[in-house]
Formats: structure tokens, sequence, C-alpha cells
């Protein structure tokens, strides 16, 4: 796994097999969903909504549960 070679600060990864491996290998993850918080958080993105509608119209699959919460933590 590259990022055993590179020892990198995050992986960013939404992939669930992927996710685990990275997991097993104590190697930090973050997914779409925590860069558009903190995007929106450092004032990189005016809103998470867009950008979530923009990722289900492409096929992108979040839960209802998911998309709620990153809402929630991006305060809208």
């Amino acid at each position: 796994m590259l990022a055993m070679q590179k020892h990198p600060r995050f992986l960013l990864i939404d992939d669930a097999k992927g996710r685990e491996a990275a997991r097993q290998q104590d190697i930090p993850i973050v997914g779409v969903a925590g860069v558009l918080v903190v995007a929106k958080t450092v004032g990189e993105v005016d809103g998470v909504k867009p950008i979530l509608d923009d990722l289900a119209n492409i096929g992108y699959r979040m839960s209802a549960r998911l998309v709620s919460k990153i809402q929630s933590m991006a305060n809208e």
C-alpha cells in the first residue's frame, strides 16, 4: 500500500474495503464528507449542500443519515 510507504498525514478514501485496510495499518483516513466540512469551516466553499447535490447527481452514493450529519457539522 502506497500510504504505508509515504506515511501521509491522512489518506483520502471513501471505498469501504480501502478504508478498512487503512484502519488495519493505523493509517489515518478522511473521506469526501470530512473534506467538505473542513472546506466550509475554513471558508473555501460557501456551502456543502450544493456540492452534496452535485455528487448525488453524478451517482456518488451517501446515505441520507450521512448527508444530514455532514450538513449539521457544516452548520447548514
